[in-house]
């Protein structure tokens, strides 16, 4: 299954076409650097995702992102537990925080920011976090946190000339793989230990 989700994973960012103005990733550890696509976690840990979006040079003057989740795994954690940022390079961000998280929808809406003049080009900035407990070990192929414009009739991308880089905007998602509690693999390792031994065990005629 791990492999699986990996494979998905990588096949999602190579199939991501190479002129994408924007790239938004999701970084499922924003404590080791750089974007990392995947993340270990115990069974109610509670660790912190970031968003990231990278601009080519005709840069981005506006934007609005939305992130779906795997609410079976993935609980959120706090009330917010997402935080939006206001990166530099932009003047205000529409609305205080994002407007809406649910988990039982798996979702979370909206992460935006704008600017009057130009905004950023070539860079990459963090456009916002949000914090999850990890609840149940891997059960599925899909990744656990996909960034997109999930918010129709308001989530979009905007270059600093004013065109729509919606459609060539590129989403890349993240996945976490939940390891069993330290109880959980003793219990298997004693367990795999009795059935060896008793596997060795000579039978009696």
């Amino acid at each position: 299954m791990k492999i699986l989700k990996t494979a998905v994973m990588l096949l999602l960012a190579w199939a991501a076409p190479g002129n994408a103005a924007i790239v938004v990733s999701v970084d499922m550890d924003t404590v080791t650097p750089g974007v990392q696509a995947t993340r270990s976690a115990a069974i109610n840990a509670i660790f912190t995702i970031g968003l990231v979006m990278t601009a080519d040079a005709a840069g981005v003057s506006s934007y609005s992102v939305s992130v779906n989740f795997d609410n079976a795994e993935l609980t959120l954690n706090g009330a917010p537990a997402s935080t939006e940022l206001l990166p530099a390079g932009f003047t205000f961000n529409f609305n205080a925080g994002v407007s809406s998280e649910s988990q039982a929808l798996g979702q979370v809406r909206s992460f935006e920011a704008a600017t009057f003049g130009l905004g950023p080009v070539s860079s990459s900035f963090t456009i916002g976090t949000i914090s999850f407990k990890a609840t149940a070990p891997l059960t599925d192929a899909f990744l656990d946190v996909t960034p997109g414009l999930f918010n129709i009739g308001i989530d979009g991308v905007f270059d600093n000339a004013g065109f729509d880089l919606s459609l060539g905007a590129t989403f890349i998602g993240g996945a976490v793989m939940v390891v069993p509690e330290p109880t959980t693999v003793t219990f298997v390792l004693v367990s795999g230990m009795g059935l060896l031994a008793a596997s060795r065990r000579p039978i009696r005629r």
